[in-house]
């Protein structure tokens, strides 16, 4: 089970870091289709 734990938190941080990233590509310019 320390394998999934450890692949599902991966995971999650990389999802995290992704949605941060987006967020802040969001504030820093606007959205051309929005």
């Amino acid at each position: 089970m320390a394998v999934v734990r450890t692949a599902t938190t991966n995971l999650q941080a990389t999802m995290q870091d992704y949605l941060l990233t987006a967020l802040k590509n969001v504030k820093a310019k606007p959205a051309a289709d929005g």
